[in-house]
């Protein structure tokens, strides 16, 4: 009776813990998100041209990396390459992206139309770093761009993807699509006839002087968004750091880090 007992409690034993022990991989496993990345954004001593010009030579001494795709089991990634380049001159910060898009397709017209909602780039930039208070810039393939400023009232609570959670959008969130970054500079490229078919965007974002002289390290992220052809045109999503789709401007966490390199 004992023995028998014994074995019962040792088969339960081992089947909680087995659970335990799953339970705790699965928790991991959703709360394991890549490390945002970091990148060293040179000093030009000439500014880009803002025409996105593919013979500018400023471009020529930027730093360059691809987007990567999305999170894992979410929209799928864009088709083409998308890279981003920058470069650093009096307190702006200039950004370019290369887009292979053999579709090209954006309706919009007008600032602050929901740009989203068709092929765009956008970039996400907290100045000071301290998620309070970031900017979301999107631009169209034909220049169009849309604008706003994110306030958070209160440190961030995120879920285990880095998405703030609904209580604390709620409680602590604010977007400002009526705000404009002031002396913003914006040009764009479409080349639908070469082999591979692409557009490029420049900006040119100012920076607030502090950035530049006291810390030198700003918050940021790189997205793609492209919709593809067909009936039923269907997101695919490119970025810098890896963010859950369609929720970047509610991610503040997954920005990567720029640092501004020094004048020479």
């Amino acid at each position: 009776m004992v023995i028998s007992y014994c074995r019962v409690v040792g088969k339960w034993f081992a089947i909680v813990s087995a659970l335990i022990f799953l339970g705790g991989c699965v928790n991991r496993a959703t709360s394991m998100l890549p490390v945002p990345p970091s990148a060293e954004v040179p000093y030009t001593r000439i500014s880009p041209l803002m025409t996105a010009d593919a013979d500018d030579p400023a471009w020529q001494h930027a730093v360059a990396f691809a987007l990567v795709p999305p999170l894992p089991g979410d929209v799928p990634a864009v088709i083409g390459r998308t890279t981003v380049r920058l470069l650093h001159r009096d307190n702006t910060l200039f950004v370019r992206f290369e887009c292979e898009d053999d579709h090209i397709e954006s309706p919009y017209t007008k600032r602050d139309d929901p740009l989203h909602r068709a092929d765009v780039a956008e970039v996400f930039i907290d100045f000071a770093g301290d998620y309070r208070e970031y900017f979301e810039v999107q631009v169209s393939p034909h220049g169009i761009v849309f604008d706003q400023r994110i306030r958070l009232s209160a440190p961030p609570t995120s879920d285990s993807a880095g998405v703030l959670t609904d209580d604390f959008r709620r409680a602590h969130f604010t977007a400002e699509p009526a705000f404009k970054l002031e002396d913003m500079k914006v040009a764009s490229f479409i080349d639908s006839q070469a082999d591979r078919p692409f557009w490029r965007a420049d900006l040119a974002i100012p920076l607030p002087a502090d950035s530049i002289d006291r810390r030198r390290t700003i918050r940021a992220n790189f997205i793609r968004y492209d919709y593809g052809s067909g009936d039923a045109p269907r997101l695919h999503v490119h970025n810098w750091s890896a963010t859950s789709a369609g929720r970047p401007h509610v991610s503040p966490t997954r920005a990567g880090y720029l640092r501004l390199s020094r004048k020479p």
